[in-house]
């Protein structure tokens, strides 16, 4: 049996074609469905990737000393955990800045 192909690069679709009662139930007709599923799995993978190469996280002082031996490069992400109260909010324009 043969695999899903994912692209390379991997790349992101959100529109996917919805299922009517009338359409046959045919492989072909799932397989576009997982294979653009599978493919947007890819794309995150990815981009989570991406981003963990880019994250550093700590408290001020743990930030500071990173900085100081040049563990920091610039299109670093740093949380700071001092105060964390919140979530860290991440848009698509972050991820897209990364790549």
């Amino acid at each position: 049996m043969p695999d899903f192909t994912v692209k390379d690069p991997p790349e992101y679709n959100d529109k996917m074609q919805m299922l009517e009662p009338t359409d046959r139930a045919h492989a072909a007709v799932f397989n576009a469905l997982f294979e653009k599923l599978l493919n947007n799995e890819a794309f995150l993978k990815k981009m989570i990737e991406l981003l963990a190469e880019n994250l550093k996280v700590g408290t001020t002082k743990e930030i500071e000393a990173m900085l100081d031996a040049g563990k920091i490069e610039d299109g670093t992400i740093v949380i700071i955990t001092d105060d964390y109260t919140a979530p860290v909010s991440i848009t698509e324009k972050d991820i897209n800045s990364v790549s």
